[in-house]
């Protein structure tokens, strides 16, 4: 007799010991992201909602991408994409990044963002004046 609910099978890939490394050196709240996997596996982009123009909008997808691939942590992750949009854009940029989370920003006219890459949200935005 076969149950409805079966026990999915996920494929794991190991993370490079450089990145296990760094993460052991983080506090003991930031845990370790499992994104690794092959490097040219097609990622999904989804937008929530933006007031951005479209070539900031796919900038950030595509620095979300590159943050997921190369840092260990959701706080590495969020502070590589903020560090290139203040070079980029100017300062005064914020990032968030987590599974779920819950927000109410006050943003700057065409400097708001929240997508989804994969199963990470982001949150971008900025309060400059």
């Amino acid at each position: 007799m076969t149950t409805l609910l079966q026990r999915k099978r996920v494929k794991r890939y190991p993370m490079r010991k450089d990145k296990i490394a760094k993460a052991k050196r983080t506090s003991s709240s930031e845990s370790m992201l499992p994104i690794a996997g092959p490097p040219d596996r097609e990622v999904r982009v989804t937008v929530k909602c933006f007031c951005m123009p479209e070539d900031m909008l796919n900038h950030a997808a595509v620095l979300a991408e590159e943050a997921l691939k190369r840092c260990a942590t959701r706080k590495d992750v969020a502070a590589y994409v903020k560090k290139r949009f203040d070079e980029k854009y100017g300062p005064l940029w914020h990032c968030v990044v987590g599974r779920d989370f819950g927000s109410y920003v006050t943003h700057q006219d065409h400097g708001f963002v929240v997508f989804r890459v994969d199963e990470w949200a982001f949150l971008l935005f900025s309060t400059r004046h």
